[in-house]
């Protein structure tokens, strides 16, 4: 398996990000993240910077990894919802 496939595996983890359905005004989007804490995960299990956690999360979302929710937004250190393709 590659890195990235590693990654991905750790970050749906039980140890990895909190993945669960949340709400934003009258939507409930099921089976998320929120951006700002996989930053804060990533920094803290990669040993990276949260600007290069930002690169590696938005080089997943181009990997095809996972993606903003409603696809509006690229990766960012902010509360944006995130969720795996794998998990639609």
């Amino acid at each position: 398996t590659s890195a990235l496939e590693r990654l991905v595996t750790q970050m749906r983890s039980e140890n990895g990000l909190d993945i669960q359905d949340r709400r934003f005004r009258l939507t409930v989007y099921s089976q998320c993240f929120i951006g700002s804490e996989a930053v804060t995960w990533l920094t803290r299990t990669q040993n990276a910077t949260r600007k290069a956690s930002v690169r590696l999360g938005q080089a997943l979302i181009e990997q095809g990894i996972f993606h903003h929710v409603t696809d509006e937004h690229p990766f960012k250190d902010e509360y944006l919802f995130y969720r795996f393709y794998e998990d639609e």
